[in-house]
């Protein structure tokens, strides 16, 4: 299996790429930021807010999964640009969805979640892919290290927009983002990108992938971190100050502390792994976050609420890079597309477990909820050890194997 030679790759192609995790990470903050912002102009219930995140699952799982098929045919280059292009579009959307009144606005908020759900999806085999052909010695840290971008992106984004809502420019954000999508869009027309040749397109194996039962357990454990992830992130905003009555900078913050947190963790992560098995770190994650819901209903002021979700967000963080990193590695000649499902795997537990929620909230306040969620990890805790169970049972001798 033929891998590119970091000593020959372009390197503006690899700050390009690592540029675009970290813009990914600012698109996919927004909607959630912005909650209070949309429910207050929109006027829209719980079940509605909840109900912004499924068209984004739905083209998150459809642009992953026809960008995992046609990356070979399209080339991966092709597939950055369109997730450029569709995040852009969203954030337009988002800002003529917000000044368009209830009706008319709700539809174009839907738009503007669908259309970054279809970016995500896109970016998904070449932001998964790329640092793996760029640094072929060290897989698991060039993963990491793109994912500790886009939560760098994730914490900036809250923090950002709490901010300009108290000055009462919130309209910045999203202009902001979509001057980056095209700065980068054109960045990406003058970029050399290097082949990738690390895998290859086959239909058989496509197929044999789909009877593994290993990769059907690593994608239901991501979908129920997904879930894990989505109670904690997308409605933060809404729980320290509807239940925790804290003010919006202080929710805002606490979120971004979620994000900076979970990015500094992936960094951490990418040391740990370098250092102990890969496993025992991957498996360490999920009793960080029982934990974390644990705590949730301890918050009581602005500081305990930057505490708790900073713990949260490192509960999370080195889980999702290294779940990829194991459906990666275990499927070489599927790679791009075993990265674009477990991406579409993710956006599905994020939107159902925030639409889930969005209904659960008629019947239950949001502590209760936190604190059943727990059986959550615990299942993903349960499910990780079953998938490498397996995968040692499967495996016979030529198979790569993760340290």
């Amino acid at each position: 299996m033929k891998s590119a030679n970091i000593d020959k790759t372009n390197y503006k192609s690899v700050a390009l790429v690592f540029l675009v995790g970290l813009f990914q990470g600012l698109t996919l903050v927004s909607f959630p930021a912005l909650s209070s912002v949309l429910k207050s102009t929109l006027q829209l219930s719980d079940a509605q807010y909840g109900t912004l995140f499924l068209p984004q699952v739905a083209l998150t799982a459809l642009g992953a999964i026809t960008g995992g098929m046609l990356a070979k045919r399209l080339g991966l280059p092709l597939l950055l640009k369109l997730s450029l292009s569709a995040n852009g579009l969203s954030q337009l959307a988002l800002m003529i969805g917000v000044n368009a009144g209830s009706e008319l606005g709700f539809t174009f908020v839907i738009l503007g979640t669908s259309l970054l759900g279809l970016g995500f999806g896109l970016s998904a085999a070449p932001l998964n892919r790329y640092p793996l052909i760029f640094f072929p010695a060290k897989p698991d840290s060039a993963l990491t290290a793109l994912h500790t971008l886009i939560g760098v992106g994730l914490a900036l984004g809250p923090w950002l927009v709490g901010l300009l809502v108290e000055l009462e420019h919130w309209q910045t954000f999203p202009m902001g983002l979509m001057t980056a999508a095209l700065v980068l869009f054109l960045f990406s027309l003058i970029v050399t990108f290097p082949d990738d040749n690390t895998e290859t397109t086959n239909t058989g194996e496509t197929k044999k992938l789909f009877r593994k039962p290993t990769f059907w357990l690593l994608f239901v454990v991501a979908v129920a971190y997904a879930i894990c992830e989505g109670l904690f992130s997308n409605w933060a905003v809404i729980f320290l100050q509807e239940d925790k009555h804290l003010s919006p900078k202080d929710a805002g913050a606490a979120l971004s502390a979620f994000w900076a947190a979970l990015a500094l963790g992936r960094l951490l992560t990418a040391w740990l792994v370098a250092r102990l098995p890969v496993q025992v770190v991957w498996l360490s994650f999920p009793l960080l976050m029982a934990g974390a819901f644990f705590c949730l209903s301890m918050i009581d002021s602005a500081s305990s609420g930057l505490l708790i979700y900073s713990f949260a967000g490192l509960s999370c963080s080195g889980f999702f890079p290294l779940t990829v990193g194991r459906a990666a590695l275990k499927f070489p000649l599927n790679a791009a597309m075993v990265s674009s499902l477990m991406v579409a795997a993710l956006m599905l537990g994020v939107g159902l477990g925030s639409f889930t929620l969005g209904t659960l909230r008629d019947w239950f306040p949001l502590t209760t909820i936190f604190q059943t969620a727990i059986v959550l990890p615990v299942l993903v805790a349960g499910l990780g050890i079953m998938s490498l169970i397996e995968r040692k049972n499967n495996d016979k001798g030529g198979n790569i194997h993760v340290r």
